[in-house]
Formats: structure tokens, sequence, C-alpha cells
């Protein structure tokens, strides 16, 4: 401020405000009865905060977010999107290119893949792991691909070679993992937390084709129309949504297209210029 420079904070999750850390934790499935984990995130998110306020505006990723910060601090918002860089979007269109050369499923199995970036989605993924084991048993084309920190645990395990896991990745080499699959699962539990997460899951998918089927919290209803470039599933559908989603095969190549397209023009970096100099004003 000295130097006349206006002092913007970014954030994309609702990590700022103290009184939402009993539902963070929750969701999260962090150890409620441990007080370090409450004195963890109680001073975490109350440092955040307090340095929010003290800045001129912030920078986040959708409006649902961004509603509140505005009610926490008071402070001008601005939305920019999560959007793909330059190399993401560079391996992104090759794995897109050769995806579209293959036929679906031509391994012998269709495959559904789970993404996770943390240890904190066991409640997230178990939301799915009903619906998983009845397709599973169901239709021996389909397979469970698992990236990341979650374990499939003793109910998928039971599926042997048709249940993979793969250890986390970075943010390049997780594009081929999900290009490899055809649809791309985020469950999401459902409340105010989880409304404040931003589409990057769906970006991610959609930019190498692949379909996804998605809760329907704020940002994932908002970028998916349902039936026409992925599909959207309440916490009792997904047995209903996978099977919908897999019944849709013969037109896959069509959806993802549709996938493809819309991630281009919504979050690919080079269309985000003009947003970023008129959301900030510059």
């Amino acid at each position: 401020r000295k130097r006349g420079k206006r002092i913007l904070f970014d954030v994309d999750d609702l990590v700022f405000n103290t009184d939402y850390v009993h539902l963070i934790l929750t969701t999260l499935d962090r150890n409620l009865e441990d007080t370090r984990v409450w004195d963890e995130w109680l001073a975490y998110s109350g440092r955040i905060g307090a340095t929010l306020r003290l800045c001129d505006g912030a920078v986040t990723t959708n409006e649902h977010l961004a509603l509140k910060i505005s009610e926490f601090a008071n402070v001008p918002v601005s939305i920019i999107p999560n959007f793909l860089n330059r190399e993401q979007l560079d391996i992104s269109d090759r794995i897109y290119a050769a995806k579209c050369s293959l036929k679906s499923g031509g391994d012998g199995l269709i495959h559904l893949g789970y993404f996770s970036g943390s240890p904190s989605h066991n409640k997230d993924f178990a939301i799915v792991i009903p619906a998983l084991e009845a397709v599973l048993e169901e239709d021996r084309r389909l397979g469970v691909i698992l990236v990341g920190h979650t374990e499939p645990g003793p109910v998928l395990k039971r599926f042997g070679s048709r249940v993979k896991r793969f250890r986390f990745h970075d943010f390049v080499n997780l594009q081929r993992l999900i290009g490899s699959v055809e649809f791309n699962l985020m469950p999401l539990q459902f409340n105010v937390f989880t409304n404040c997460k931003s589409e990057l899951k769906y970006s991610e998918a959609a930019i190498v084709g692949t379909q996804s089927i998605a809760s329907p919290v704020n940002t994932y209803a908002m970028a998916i129309r349902h039936g026409d470039n992925g599909y959207l599933s309440q916490a009792h559908q997904w047995e209903k949504m996978i099977k919908l989603a897999v019944s849709g095969m013969p037109a896959y190549k069509e959806m993802a297209a549709r996938d493809y397209d819309d991630a281009r023009v919504k979050y690919a970096w080079f269309n985000q210029k003009a947003r970023i100099i008129f959301s900030l004003g510059l």
C-alpha cells in the first residue's frame, strides 16, 4: 500500500471462516475427537481469514464462494475460473486426438475413473462404492481405475484385476490417466463447503474427451448439461446414472467432442486474458 499497490487475496476453498471449521473437518473425515485437529484447523482458517480481511479485494473461482468471501470480509470479489495452462492443454490435445482414433473400451473394459487429489475424500468416494459394487457385479464389461490416495477397500478388491489403483501423479501425467477412462466419477457430499468447490475436475476430464458423472453441487451443475455433456447424479442415483452413461456408449464420441469443445472455450488459458482484465478492472 505504501507503494500504491492494490492487494488482492486469491482463494478457491471455503477455508477462511472459522464458523465452518466443524463442517470442513466432518466433510474431510478428520478425527473430531483429536483436539490437535481442531487447534490446527481453527488456527489455519483464522489466519487465512485475518489476512483476507486486510486485503483490498479477493479473487476466487466461482459465484458461490465469491458470495461467502463478500459476506465474511466485505471486500470486492472478482471471479476467474480455474483454467487449463499451456502445458496441460498441449498434452491434453494430443491425448484427445489419440482417443478419437481408438475404439472406446478397446481393451475389453469400459473404465470408470476416480481421481483423488488428497487423502481427504474418503466420505466422497464412499458415496459411489455401493453403486460400483452393483454395476461391476452385473456388467463384466466394466472396470474401475482409482488414482491418488483412495484405496479400493474389501468391497472392490474382490473384483480383482478389474479394479486398478495408481499412485498420486503430477497434474500433467494425471491428464494421461484421466484420458484412459471413459467416465470420470465426481461424487461430493452436499453442503456449504462442497458447494464452494470449483469445476476443475470437470474441465480436466472434458479436455481429454472423458465424460463426467458428478454430484450436482453448484459448479458441477452449472458446468454439466445433463445428458448432453455429462451426467448429474444425486447420492441415491449413482447406480442408475452409471448404467445410463454406459448405455450411451454408441454416441460416446459425439458427447466427448462436446466436452472437449466446451472445455477449450471456457477453460483454455488463451481464452482467459479478457476475463482477467475485466474482472480485476485493469
